[in-house]
Order: structure tokens, then sequence, then C-alpha cells
């Protein structure tokens, strides 16, 4: 799976993750925003694919580095 960017302020909603968002009312005013969530395991993916990137990053520059700088 391609890597996902997603905003730092971005949250998962307090009820959990969902696929879904559930469908409005009737009546309910279409320019109401929506609650969007993210699913706990796209979040989990990013994060650990995140980690690893830096990990990497640092396994390459980190033996090039003086103790001092380290």
């Amino acid at each position: 799976m391609a890597p996902v960017q997603i905003e730092n302020n971005q949250l998962v909603p307090a009820g959990g993750p969902t696929s879904a968002p559930p469908p409005p009312p009737p009546g309910a005013t279409a320019g109401a925003p929506a609650t969007h969530g993210v699913r706990l395991s796209l979040l989990i993916e990013f994060l650990l694919q995140r980690t690893y990137h830096e990990i990497t990053l640092l396994a390459e520059l980190l033996p090039r580095k003086t103790d001092m700088e380290r």
C-alpha cells in the first residue's frame, strides 16, 4: 500500500474510527460540516512508515557524524 500523508492535527473521533460517516438526519442542512475520522489501521500504518523512514535516515546519517555531533 502506498504511503498516505496525514496532517498532524487530524484526530480519530472519540467514538472510535468508522468506515463511513453516519447519514445525515432528514431535513439537515447541506452546508453543515461533516465529521470525518481516520481508520485506526491506516493511522498505525502511517505512523510505522514515518518512524521507519526516520530510523532509516538516522542510520544513514549518524555514521558520518563525529561523536560530538551525535
